[in-house]
Parts: structure tokens; C-alpha cells; sequence
């Protein structure tokens, strides 16, 4: 993580979408999309993450997708 290219990042979440998964059990994917701002950059970089919650003795993250959308 040090050698990343810049100091700061701050997310701004846009959207947050959540529906039931798997059938028959207590889990649960959401999808959320927002603008990640480095330093001091002017221009914010969408993104975009889905990932599935399951409940086994406690939420865990079971899957997670992760996609930096460049202009």
C-alpha cells in the first residue's frame, strides 16, 4: 500500500441497490456505485462494487467485486 501513487482517497457513495440471495438461506448481495477522489485530483473516478453477504454463525463477505470505471 505504500507504494501507491497517491496520499488520500475519499469515496462518495452514489447508489446502494440490495436484494435477497441464494434461496433458502439468510444471505443477501448489494451493488454499490460512487466516485473515489485521490489527492487533489479535480476529476473523481467512478466505481462500481457487488458483493454477497451470508449468514453463518454471522455475516461474512462470500463474494466481492470491485471495478474502478475509467472515463
Amino acid at each position: 500500500m505504500n507504494s501507491l501513487p497517491f496520499q488520500r482517497i475519499a469515496h462518495k457513495v452514489t447508489t446502494i441497490d440490495a436484494q435477497p440471495s441464494l434461496p433458502g438461506t439468510n444471505s443477501v448481495i448489494i451493488n454499490v456505485t460512487g466516485q473515489l477522489m485521490f489527492d487533489d485530483e479535480p476529476q473523481p473516478q467512478q466505481f462500481t462494487q457487488t458483493f454477497q453477504l451470508v449468514d453463518h454463525e454471522g455475516f461474512f463477505i462470500f463474494n466481492d467485486i470491485f471495478r474502478l470505471n475509467y472515463a
